[in-house]
């Protein structure tokens, strides 16, 4: 297990400059979240967001029974990107669609937060899983989509925690009434690409994750889609959040998952 002393003043200090929030010079977001009424306004005021369609758009549907989809994390799944937003989930829907699936895909990011902030405000009004999940209805949430851990990495919590943490994440889903759920990997980023000691911890992370998911019936691990390339196009020019062309390719990258899943509950 690595323990926050071991990945070093020097690891967090340099974390601390490559941050998940990233719209601004010095990259902030790994910074203790403040509960301030103002910065807790903006979040909740854009975290949970519906990608539904107008009835009026046509659309093919060879599945007539409708699901409902949520994707729940940190800024990569606000599709935080400079100063603008590009969520997966909306791409994720737009494929689905053209696939013939009847859905509706939602997000709800929370830039700089980590799992222990996400499991703290379960029941918050306008950020909270567990009040998501039970705000929808007819039909629930079918699936849900989790994708945490580069925060809590920034933060200074160890292998064992963050895991314990997201997995706790994937537990409230199931107790809430939410049949499957997908853990997606940390993604790379340019931090980790220069420093062995994050980019290991991260890679013990994810294969706890997947060794989670092979034993839970419930939970499918999704490696990240693509490497991380400096001065690539699926990258933001802070190397760690995605550009609108990445995280494109993370929402249609995950439609045959998701896909595959959603039919495997049609079939249940």
């Amino acid at each position: 297990m690595v323990a926050t002393s071991q990945t070093g003043t020097g690891l967090l200090t340099n974390i601390l400059r490559h941050t998940i929030f990233g719209i601004v010079t010095v990259y902030l977001v790994f910074a203790v979240y403040e509960k301030t009424s103002t910065r807790s306004s903006v979040v909740e005021a854009t975290a949970f967001v519906s990608h539904t369609r107008p009835a009026s758009v046509a659309m093919n549907t060879t599945n007539p029974r409708l699901h409902r989809v949520l994707c729940f994390g940190d800024s990569l799944t606000a599709g935080t990107s400079g100063r603008q937003f590009f969520p997966y989930a909306t791409y994720l829907e737009s494929k689905l669609r053209s696939m013939g699936r009847r859905v509706q895909v939602q997000h709800l990011g929370m830039p700089g937060w980590t799992a222990p902030q996400m499991l703290e405000h379960l029941d918050s009004n306008r950020t909270g899983l567990r009040r998501a999940i039970r705000a929808a209805q007819n039909p629930g949430f079918s699936l849900v989509l989790l994708l945490a851990g580069t925060n809590d990495m920034g933060r200074g919590y160890g292998q064992a925690e963050t895991v314990e943490n997201i997995l706790q994440l994937h537990q409230v889903n199931y107790d809430s009434g939410v049949p499957r759920t997908v853990a997606i990997a940390i993604p790379p980023s340019g931090y980790q690409s220069v420093n062995e000691l994050a980019r290991a911890l991260a890679g013990r992370i994810n294969q706890d994750l997947r060794a989670f998911c092979d034993t839970e019936d419930r939970a499918t691990f999704v490696p990240f889609p693509f490497d991380f390339e400096r001065g690539g196009a699926n990258w933001f020019q802070d190397t760690l959040h995605l550009s609108e062309t990445g995280n494109k390719g993370l929402g249609e990258s995950l439609a045959p998952i998701v896909e595959k899943i959603l039919q495997e509950i049609d079939s249940a």
